[in-house]
């Protein structure tokens, strides 16, 4: 049975869920410690609207994104670079999760906490305990480690993905080049 280490990995949607509305193209960092189910959010799938529609005594204008299919109706948040939030969990080199909304939003409004070293979701991805070994195991997900990426943060959400196959071998990395509809080619 595969495994993996959940905290400072990556799941890489393999080519062959293009049908699937919720992980096309996706790039997830895991979230979760070994003893949790695993949970992780969606990198590259933004939502429409920003997080000051979405908490009213926020000004500053951040992409909210997709987390996953999970608790569509609870906002999630990760950072990058320095531990902002006391009580942010490490996932990984230098990337937290959660901690304290109070604190998050007042990093927001102070500039501490900005597109470009935070992101904000709706919803995350959740496993039972053994479906997603199974599902890395059935191919549907490619695993890497996050410290591979030290612009992950940086980069335009539309190149995780192609820049993530690239790192792959064999067929698999000829995906990368490929345009979001394959029908439009």
């Amino acid at each position: 049975m595969a495994t993996i280490q959940p905290k400072n990995n990556l799941l890489i949607a393999h080519p062959s869920l293009l049908g699937d509305e919720t992980f096309h193209r996706a790039v997830i960092l895991m979230c979760s410690s070994i003893n949790e189910s695993p949970i992780g959010f969606i990198l590259n799938h933004a939502l429409t609207y920003s997080l000051a529609e979405l908490v009213p005594e926020i000004t500053v204008e951040i992409p909210v994104y997709h987390g996953g299919p999970v608790d569509n109706d609870h906002l999630f948040f990760i950072h990058y670079g320095d531990q902002i939030l006391p009580s942010a969990k490490a996932v990984g080199q230098n990337i937290y999760f959660g901690g304290d909304v109070e604190q998050a939003l007042k990093a927001v409004q102070s500039g501490k906490l900005h597109a470009q070293n935070s992101r904000f979701f709706l919803g995350y991805s959740g496993w039972e305990t053994l479906q997603l070994a199974n599902e890395i195991k059935q191919g549907s997900w490619l695993v890497q480690s996050s410290a591979a990426y030290h612009d992950l943060f940086e980069q335009p959400i539309t190149r995780l993905w192609p820049m993530a196959l690239r790192k792959e071998e064999g067929e698999v990395a000829l995906w990368a080049n490929t345009p979001q509809n394959p029908k439009y080619n």
